[in-house]
């Protein structure tokens, strides 16, 4: 079975990572087979609907998810031919064609007139409006992919989510399409448990019980763990919450299966601490410790992690994701490796 996601173009690299990581949070094999103009086709097995949904469910930088039903040549004399030799059967659905180009190299609304008129000699019937079935025809520089869409990533959720629209907000927290990402890379499953002890107003937590995981939520400052509770509770999630030091966690040790943390920097995290680097180094000791082995710290910063911070992990990934002119956030995936003395 092949698949086929339209991708956002927000990061050249994040979307694609995004949905590798919601895979490998499934157990389900895959192959990359196109990586291109925010195409991504991945070769897996027959996956049941169920999966598809909940693969779709969790993604935050893609826009759609389909079936590739037949590739060919970004020619269009071939695309023609392919939509001529397309199988459909005859069940009486509705169906409507979408064309995606490159704006300038085809016309899309003739393309998907002409494209319509084969398909509608074998199967009939036509609802632009509500189709049973959307066929999205995507075409790139190397190659025409002919799809079946599955679903849609509704995206506007995040929208609806934005910080300053919870009943708890603070400035400079991380955003939630950001934040659901973060879950993502770390692989969490669901009923897993995941931490972040640096909750502020509980954004990413909030990704995270989203997608079905267990939540404990934790911060130095009493406020922040009221205020991300009052968040939480108004998405119904419940979670269990720590008001201490993240240098010093009351947790036992490798009782957690995901760390994604946002931890404060400059100002407000000299307050808490000698300096940020240290801040950084005696938390990551503590995430280590709390941790599974074998499992993943997900963790934005404003400056790349030194080896120093990351003893005991091993770096698999690690991205640059600019949030504006002064700011730019990185975000490392780290896996536990080895204990420390």
């Amino acid at each position: 079975m092949l698949l086929i996601f339209e991708l956002s173009k927000e990061h050249d690299l994040l979307p694609e990572a995004e949905v590798f990581a919601c895979f490998d949070s499934m157990g389900l094999h895959y192959e990359k087979i196109l990586s291109l103009e925010g195409v991504l086709i991945l070769k897996t097995r027959e996956l049941d609907d169920s999966f598809v949904k909940l693969i779709s469910g969790r993604l935050a930088m893609a826009h759609h998810v389909s079936k590739v039903l037949k590739m060919c040549t970004p020619n269009k004399d071939e695309i023609l031919q392919t939509a001529g030799k397309m199988i459909m059967r005859k069940d009486n659905a509705s169906f409507a064609v979408r064309v995606i180009a490159n704006k300038g190299k085809f016309d899309t609304m003739q393309l998907e007139r002409t494209i319509g008129s084969e398909l509608y000699k074998k199967s009939g019937r036509v609802d632009l409006k509500n189709p049973d079935k959307l066929y999205r025809v995507i075409i790139t520089s190397k190659v025409c992919v002919f799809s079946l869409l599955l679903y849609s990533v509704d995206r506007g959720q995040f929208v609806g989510r934005r910080p300053h629209l919870r009943p708890f907000f603070f400035p400079g927290v991380i955003l939630p399409k950001v934040a659901r990402t973060m879950v993502n890379l770390s692989r969490i499953r669901e009923h897993e448990i995941l931490f972040d002890p640096f909750c502020g107003t509980g954004g990413i937590l909030i990704e995270a019980g989203l997608v079905g995981a267990r939540l404990i939520c934790g911060d130095v400052q009493k406020r922040m763990v009221l205020g991300a509770k009052i968040n939480l509770c108004d998405y119904d999630l419940s979670c269990d919450f720590v008001l201490g030091d993240a240098c010093n966690l009351a947790l036992k040790d490798n009782s957690i299966d995901a760390v994604v943390i946002d931890p404060p920097y400059g100002r407000s995290a000299r307050i808490m601490a000698e300096s940020v680097e240290s801040l950084y180094k005696e938390s990551m000791r503590e995430i280590h410790r709390v941790l599974k082995e074998n499992k993943r710290a997900v963790v934005a910063s404003n400056t790349s992690l030194s080896e120093d911070i990351k003893q005991g992990f091993k770096t698999t990934e690690e991205y640059s994701l600019r949030v504006h002119k002064s700011l730019t956030r990185y975000i490392t995936v780290l896996i536990k490796v080895k204990d420390l003395k």
